[in-house]
């Protein structure tokens, strides 16, 4: 294998300094002269490095073949293999490793360094050890191919810029356990639809960096709560006379995002919005937001509901296809079982269902009709 490992001894353990080498694969030893590997060394695969940037006191190295002339990135490496007695990742010690696309990580590791898998721009999913307890700034910065994270399950501290231009994250759940985050930690996220955390943590400074369509799954003591917030947008417009500017903000999604404090959830202020949603919003997302409204309706007023309900049996075939995009055979059983359908309504959803392709939607529907016939005409579907 074309790798050379550079390693230093001290009391008892073994750090691995730097990795050089232009393989595909590299499996790292257990131990090195009967000194267990605990450590990974700062910049240890993050390109790959020159003999005279290391730390020379106390340097050895395992020759293996020579490596090619020095690089600034890690280009080439794609699987690695990390022993059981590693405990520490030093500072940037992935970081610009750009062919990796996915790493296991052993479960004794315990401590990440700052930047530690910054410019993974192949690494699509990862699922972090259990003993973490600390993600500190730029951990994931400028993985752009990232689309899953399993955070650990006490992780304490998510550090400023953790996910940084992570532009194809997808969701991300925070354990109860989150107790501090840093500012921008989700800045860039563009992709980001999902995420849950416990009433409580500053949620509103992390909602404020997704400006697209995010549903949050919230949960305390009294439950869980699932809410739709829209989407939105800000520019400057610069008025005159010159230099001086105003922002305006586009979009329902600023107003929805008002309603998380570091404290709680205000759901009556939540609730005020919906006629901002309905004006400046797709009616599709507007279904799905009263959809997701009613089936938690905490703190949920008499007014607010009905306003909610009366949206949804304005645009029956609207709220079918809400469900049927996410196949939730179980909101259109919540719907039904409401009992504030007509037939009509009931039929355009019908309609909706038969279009789709949904066999599981068409048979309870017509199930709910009694078999299909409406207004005096039979009414029947292929199956």
């Amino acid at each position: 294998m074309a790798w050379t490992i550079y390693y230093r001894l001290n009391q008892g353990e073994a750090e691995v300094l730097r990795c050089m080498g232009t393989d595909a694969a590299l499996t790292l030893p257990n131990a090195i002269d009967g000194h267990p590997v605990t450590r990974l060394g700062a910049g240890c695969f993050g390109g790959t490095g020159t003999e005279e940037a290391l730390p020379g006191e106390g340097m050895r190295f395992l020759e293996t073949q020579p490596p090619k002339p020095a690089a600034r990135y890690n280009d080439t490496l794609r699987r690695v293999h990390l022993p059981e007695t590693v405990r520490a990742l030093g500072d940037r010690c992935f970081a610009s490793c750009r062919a990796l696309p996915r790493l296991e990580l052993p479960q004794s590791v315990t401590e990440l360094g700052e930047r530690v898998f910054e410019g993974c721009g192949r690494l699509t999913h990862l699922e972090l050890p259990g003993g973490i307890r600390a993600l500190p700034a730029y951990t994931f910065a400028e993985c752009r191919s990232l689309e899953r994270v399993q955070l650990p399950p006490f992780v304490e501290t998510l550090g400023r810029c953790c996910f940084y231009n992570c532009t194809h994250l997808k969701g991300l759940d925070l354990p109860d356990s989150v107790a501090a985050i840093g500012d921008r930690m989700l800045m860039n996220c563009f992709a980001l639809e999902r995420l849950s955390f416990r009433i409580g943590l500053n949620a509103g400074a992390l909602l404020d960096e997704i400006e697209g369509v995010v549903r949050v799954t919230a949960r305390d003591d009294q439950g869980t709560v699932t809410l739709v917030l829209p989407e939105y947008s800000y520019e400057y417009d610069e008025l005159i006379p010159a230099r001086q500017f105003r922002a305006v903000t586009y979009g329902s999604g600023g107003l929805y995002r008002g309603c998380f404090s570091d404290r709680d959830i205000d759901f009556s202020l939540y609730d005020t919005y919906f006629y901002e949603c309905k004006r400046d919003d797709p009616p599709e997302l507007a279904a799905e937001l009263a959809l997701c409204r009613l089936r938690s309706p905490r703190d949920l007023r008499p007014g607010p509901e009905a306003e909610y309900w009366a949206f949804l049996l304005e645009h029956p075939a609207v709220a079918a296809q809400v469900l049927l995009n996410a196949d939730d055979l179980t909101g259109l059983d919540f719907l039904l079982s409401a009992g504030k359908l007509e037939r009509g309504q009931m039929d355009a959803m019908l309609d909706a269902a038969e279009q789709a392709g949904n066999i599981r939607f068409v048979s309870r529907l017509l199930d709910a009709t009694g078999g299909g016939a409406a207004s005096g005409a039979d009414k029947s579907f292929d199956l």
